[in-house]
Protein backbone atom coordinates (compact mmCIF):
# COMPACT_ATOMS: atom_id res chain seq x y z
CA UNK A 1 0.00 0.00 0.00
CA UNK A 2 2.82 2.40 0.91
CA UNK A 3 4.58 1.66 -2.40
CA UNK A 4 1.38 2.36 -4.34
CA UNK A 5 0.99 5.75 -2.65
CA UNK A 6 4.59 6.66 -3.47
CA UNK A 7 4.12 5.58 -7.09
CA UNK A 8 0.97 7.69 -7.43
CA UNK A 9 2.71 10.68 -5.84
CA UNK A 10 5.67 10.32 -8.21
CA UNK A 11 3.36 10.05 -11.22
CA UNK A 12 1.37 13.12 -10.14
CA UNK A 13 4.56 15.11 -9.65
CA UNK A 14 5.93 14.08 -13.04
CA UNK A 15 2.77 15.05 -14.89
CA UNK A 16 2.30 18.48 -13.28
CA UNK A 17 5.14 19.92 -15.37
CA UNK A 18 3.65 18.75 -18.68
CA UNK A 19 2.79 21.47 -21.16
CA UNK A 20 2.34 22.07 -24.87
CA UNK A 21 3.77 24.99 -26.82
CA UNK A 22 1.39 26.09 -29.58
CA UNK A 23 2.55 28.16 -32.58
CA UNK A 24 0.10 30.22 -34.62
CA UNK A 25 0.98 31.40 -38.12
CA UNK A 26 -0.63 34.51 -39.56
CA UNK A 27 -1.86 34.47 -43.16
CA UNK A 28 -3.48 36.92 -45.59
CA UNK A 29 -2.99 40.01 -43.46
CA UNK A 30 -3.90 38.53 -40.08
CA UNK A 31 -2.19 40.17 -37.09
CA UNK A 32 -1.27 39.12 -33.58
CA UNK A 33 -4.37 41.00 -32.41
CA UNK A 34 -6.42 38.51 -34.44
CA UNK A 35 -4.90 35.63 -32.47
CA UNK A 36 -5.72 37.42 -29.21
CA UNK A 37 -9.28 37.96 -30.47
CA UNK A 38 -9.53 34.22 -31.22
CA UNK A 39 -8.20 33.28 -27.78
CA UNK A 40 -10.94 35.39 -26.19
CA UNK A 41 -13.86 34.88 -28.56
CA UNK A 42 -13.36 31.63 -30.49
CA UNK A 43 -11.84 29.21 -27.98
CA UNK A 44 -13.46 26.13 -29.54
CA UNK A 45 -12.26 27.02 -33.05
CA UNK A 46 -8.79 27.58 -31.60
CA UNK A 47 -8.92 24.05 -30.14
CA UNK A 48 -8.68 25.23 -26.54
CA UNK A 49 -11.80 24.23 -24.64
CA UNK A 50 -12.18 25.66 -21.15
CA UNK A 51 -8.59 25.60 -19.90
CA UNK A 52 -6.46 28.70 -20.03
CA UNK A 53 -3.19 29.57 -21.72
CA UNK A 54 -0.09 31.39 -20.52
CA UNK A 55 3.11 32.97 -21.81
CA UNK A 56 1.29 34.39 -24.84
CA UNK A 57 2.95 36.71 -27.29
CA UNK A 58 4.41 37.47 -30.69
CA UNK A 59 7.86 36.07 -31.39
CA UNK A 60 10.13 35.51 -34.38
CA UNK A 61 10.45 31.80 -35.04
CA UNK A 62 12.31 29.82 -37.68
CA UNK A 63 10.16 28.76 -40.61
CA UNK A 64 9.75 25.04 -41.19
CA UNK A 65 11.75 23.80 -44.19
CA UNK A 66 13.31 27.25 -44.78
CA UNK A 67 16.79 27.22 -43.33
CA UNK A 68 17.76 30.52 -41.73
CA UNK A 69 14.45 32.29 -42.39
CA UNK A 70 12.22 33.55 -39.58
CA UNK A 71 8.75 35.05 -39.38
CA UNK A 72 6.53 36.62 -36.76
CA UNK A 73 4.46 33.94 -35.02
CA UNK A 74 2.14 34.03 -32.03
CA UNK A 75 2.85 31.42 -29.38
CA UNK A 76 1.21 30.30 -26.17
CA UNK A 77 1.55 27.51 -23.64
CA UNK A 78 -1.19 25.22 -22.37
CA UNK A 79 -1.35 22.31 -19.95
CA UNK A 80 -3.17 19.89 -22.28
CA UNK A 81 -1.97 18.33 -25.53
CA UNK A 82 -2.87 20.26 -28.67
CA UNK A 83 -3.82 17.75 -31.32
CA UNK A 84 -4.40 18.60 -34.94
CA UNK A 85 -4.85 22.21 -35.99
CA UNK A 86 -6.95 25.06 -34.69
CA UNK A 87 -7.43 28.58 -35.87
CA UNK A 88 -9.80 31.35 -36.79
CA UNK A 89 -10.93 33.53 -39.64
CA UNK A 90 -10.94 36.98 -38.00
CA UNK A 91 -13.92 39.27 -38.73
CA UNK A 92 -11.73 41.82 -40.56
CA UNK A 93 -10.03 39.28 -42.84
CA UNK A 94 -6.94 37.14 -42.69
CA UNK A 95 -6.44 33.67 -41.33
CA UNK A 96 -4.80 32.26 -38.22
CA UNK A 97 -3.70 28.62 -38.05
CA UNK A 98 -2.28 27.03 -34.89
CA UNK A 99 -0.50 23.72 -34.27
CA UNK A 100 1.82 22.24 -31.71
CA UNK A 101 5.36 23.60 -32.04
CA UNK A 102 7.51 21.29 -34.13
CA UNK A 103 4.61 19.38 -35.68
CA UNK A 104 5.24 18.02 -39.16
CA UNK A 105 5.97 20.89 -41.56
CA UNK A 106 5.36 23.45 -38.78
CA UNK A 107 7.73 25.91 -37.07
CA UNK A 108 9.46 24.86 -33.86
CA UNK A 109 9.81 27.95 -31.68
CA UNK A 110 12.24 28.12 -28.79
CA UNK A 111 9.96 29.33 -25.98
CA UNK A 112 10.07 28.29 -22.33
CA UNK A 113 6.69 27.48 -20.84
Amino acid sequence: MHTTKLLLLALATATTDAYTLVVCQLYRGATTKDVEWGLLNRRDAMGLGEKGVWNTGARKCPLANSSGKTALMYTFCRSDPYSGAGGVLPPHGGEVECRESGSYDWPACNVKC
